[in-house]
């Protein structure tokens, strides 16, 4: 598109690229209300962390809204421990703490997208017969399992990874190309406008 140059002539510098393009203000105004009104995605979280014996990966979901008391509430989580699919077992009191019905753990499956991943409370699955409770104590990640009175500790756990899903990064690249093309374009209408 071309400026008329007579037609902006009255315009005060600085106000001139957009005093042609009044749509790209309308756009612009349409584009910040529909994101202050679009509800937080769930983030997709994939993980692994490895101890002694132990071998856990797989992929929890999260609210995608801070919940106030330590990261984001985990809705669901799916994934193995040592090659068996475990169950994600929900904090009903969540983000609070919750105790187990054996009065075996304290959990409330909180989790931050971002380090230290993991309060004190920690995250809650089983398979079988045996309860994994993982979590983070003095910058330590350990993990504890309990089957019917026996409690096994697994200090230090090794690996924690989390690693956002391909939306999310599809969103930030999306975004970093939406600067660009807005930086881009101011330039180009400045070097006319000189």
């Amino acid at each position: 598109m071309r400026l008329n140059s007579e037609r902006n002539t009255s315009v005060r510098p600085g106000w001139r690229v957009l005093a042609g393009e009044p749509r790209c203000l309308i756009a612009a105004a349409v584009a910040v209300v529909g994101l202050a009104t679009t509800p937080a995605a769930a983030a997709l979280v994939d993980f692994s962390f490895t101890g002694p014996g132990l071998d856990v990966a797989g992929q929890l979901v999260t609210t995608g809204v801070p919940n106030g008391y330590f990261g984001e509430d985990v809705t669901g989580m799916t994934g193995s421990v040592n090659g068996a699919p475990f169950t994600f077992i929900a904090d009903p009191t969540a983000p609070l703490p919750f105790t187990t019905p054996d009065g075996a753990f304290n959990y409330d499956d909180d989790f931050s997208v971002t380090a230290p991943y993991l309060d004190a409370a920690g995250l809650l699955f089983d398979v079988g017969n045996t309860e994994y409770n993982l979590y983070r104590f003095n910058g330590i990640y350990s993990i504890l399992s309990y089957t019917a009175g026996n409690t096994v500790y697994n200090p230090q756990v090794n690996g924690i990874l989390a690693v956002p899903e391909p939306a999310v990064w599809s969103m930030l690249l999306t975004g970093l190309a939406a600067i660009g093309v807005g930086l881009r374009g101011r330039g180009r209408a400045a070097a006319r406008a000189g």
